[in-house]
């Protein structure tokens, strides 16, 4: 009979210490800090996480899984999870920590109550855990991005120190549906708030970013893994236009027209010829296309806007081209930063390619 209390009291605290966490983790918090205690805990916690939340490798995730899931069922019930737990390499839990992690993955993880977790809510319930970047590597990419304000490019960096450390924050922010789940792009401030914690970006950056990820598709949500591949083609983009910014400037300098090698491609090319069509027919056509996506007559463009009214005046026009574009217009024709372009702004980017 002692024994029985004793486990039951060892079960309670275990519970009490498992929501505590719980509370911690919602509302995207940062990663919950453990008791002195339960040390072996937050290890297995970081093990599991490492092993179950991969970017971009659902089959090695799986795979992970389905070494603990003896019946095969697609889920593990509680017996699975202890011996999961009980043979983590390297962790040495005690009988309470094992408690407190049931308590902790079944309370978070088990959304829909059967005593059981899939795939998806053990990811979602190890997402706090996966491990950060060290603090002198996480700086240096902080140091980058303050120097080049290339906001997808400190996205990258810190993909490349911890490969999972994006996708487990989708998750968090995806209400817990599991690492595959699509991520709303509405929540793009808050992820990278919660990847880069501390570091000041500007809201009107992190609306270039979207827009430079949808451009003119009207995506709403994307793969954890499709967006980490996107935000790379945004930080080359970006990476492009302030080539092409400096470029100008010094030809602006020695006041002469931009020098290109019109046999090459690239959004260079594309600001060339459409730099032409000022001069053709005193830029009717531009000016057309620009009515046309301006629905609302205001006399702006929006990202996706520009990203259509871009494609009917360049027909051929690449999405890399599209999407260097777009980071170009942001650089040097947005002069009052209010997210939109004018007709003027696009002819006064276009005029020292003539």
């Amino acid at each position: 009979m002692a024994d029985v209390t004793s486990s039951l009291k060892s079960c309670r605290t275990a519970y009490k210490e498992a929501a505590a966490i719980v509370r911690m983790t919602e509302g995207g918090k940062e990663r919950p800090e453990m008791a002195e205690d339960s040390i072996g805990a937050e290890m297995a916690l970081c093990r599991l996480a490492e092993m179950l939340v991969q970017p971009g490798n659902t089959t090695a995730a799986m795979s992970a899984f389905q070494q603990y899931d003896s019946s095969g069922d697609g889920y593990l019930d509680v017996g699975e999870l202890c011996k999961a737990l009980r043979s983590l390499p390297g962790v040495q839990l005690s009988n309470h920590e094992v408690r407190l992690l049931l308590a902790y993955l079944f309370h978070y993880g088990d959304k829909d109550k059967d005593l059981r977790l899939s795939v998806a809510e053990l990811q979602s319930s190890l997402a706090p855990f996966v491990p950060r970047p060290k603090e002198e590597e996480l700086q240096r990419a902080v140091a980058a991005y303050n120097a080049n304000h290339n906001l997808p490019a400190l996205l990258r960096n810190i993909h490349k120190l911890q490969p999972a450390l994006l996708s487990a924050v989708c998750t968090q922010l995806s209400g817990g549906a599991g690492a595959a789940s699509p991520f709303p792009l509405e929540s793009l401030g808050a992820l990278i708030a919660m990847a880069a914690p501390g570091v000041t970006i500007p809201s009107l950056e992190v609306e270039r970013l979207r827009q430079l990820l949808v451009l003119d598709t009207g995506v709403h949500t994307m793969q954890p893994a499709d967006l980490v591949t996107q935000v790379g083609l945004c930080a080359d983009a970006i990476k492009r236009a302030a080539a092409i910014s400096r470029m100008v400037l010094e030809a602006k300098s020695q006041n002469i027209p931009v020098q290109l090698d019109t046999d090459l491609g690239g959004a260079e090319i594309v600001l060339q010829r459409m730099s032409d069509m000022l001069v053709e027919g005193n830029g009717q056509q531009i000016a057309e296309a620009f009515k046309r996506f301006d629905k609302d007559g205001s006399g702006y463009l929006d990202g996706p806007e520009f990203c259509g009214a871009l494609r009917q005046a360049q027909a051929m026009i690449t999405m890399d081209e599209v999407r260097t574009m777009l980071a170009y217009i942001h650089m040097d024709a947005d002069r009052d930063a209010n997210g939109h372009i004018s007709l003027d702004e696009i002819q006064a980017i276009l005029r020292p390619f003539q």
